[in-house]
């Protein structure tokens, strides 16, 4: 289980602490006197008991979500179908589930509490190989469009480290040198989301070339220095 947070997750009240089946989870996470974070903190101790594969990502930062935790995984559960060797084994006498199989159970199962908590907007359920986090304040941000109209709310500081649009002015010579770097075509090629256009304009950047009026007639496609 992976969890992207900058501190560790809050110590749990005396007699909360104590490890849980899935059956008393699930009662558990129902329980009207227990906080959310509580019920959340539960969740991610089942999991990284059993070996689930999960990501808790303390907030997130994607335009258009609310800033509240998200748990993703691949929600998946086993096949329906026996011959799958990956989640199926035959016995000799009948079918039963791999170690992988059942790990699939269990994740399918915890989804229903995620969205139990996300349905009272405590969290919120992804899935996993949508989403990657900040590399400063670690909230999530998605890596794939959800929408024909969708840009990134993220831009890459390095080969290996992305910044959020909550976060970039942090990094922005480094953003910048980044992208300049890039020039494979004679100039630098990277696209960047149009949020980030203003914070060029401000660093001295001009527009070079605009979009083609069919594009969008208002955002430059290239920008120059000076």
């Amino acid at each position: 289980m992976i969890i992207h947070k900058k501190c560790e997750i809050e110590e749990l009240p005396e007699g909360v602490i104590g490890q849980v089946g899935l059956d008393q989870l699930v009662h558990y996470t129902e329980e009207k006197h227990v906080s959310d974070n509580e019920k959340i903190q539960k969740i991610l101790e089942y999991a990284d008991r059993e070996g689930l594969d999960l990501t808790y990502y303390s907030g997130c930062s994607e335009a258009g979500y609310d800033d509240i935790p998200v748990i993703a995984a691949d929600w998946n559960g086993p096949s329906s179908d026996i011959t799958n060797k990956h989640d199926w084994y035959n016995t000799g006498s009948k079918f039963v589930l791999t170690e992988g199989g059942q790990k699939k159970q269990k994740t399918a199962r915890l989804a229903k509490l995620v969205e139990y908590l996300e349905k009272k907007g405590s969290a919120q359920l992804q899935w996993s190989d949508e989403w990657m986090a900040c590399s400063d304040c670690y909230k999530a941000v998605r890596s794939s469009p959800d929408s024909y109209s969708w840009e990134p709310s993220y831009v890459w500081a390095s080969d290996c480290e992305i910044v959020c649009r909550n976060c970039w002015e942090n990094f922005i010579d480094d953003i910048i040198e980044y992208y300049k770097s890039d020039n494979h075509y004679g100039f630098a090629n990277k696209a960047l989301p149009s949020d980030f256009c203003l914070i060029l304009e401000n660093q001295g950047f001009t527009c070079w070339q605009d979009r083609k009026p069919w594009e969008n007639e208002e955002s430059c496609a290239h920008y120059e220095i000076g």
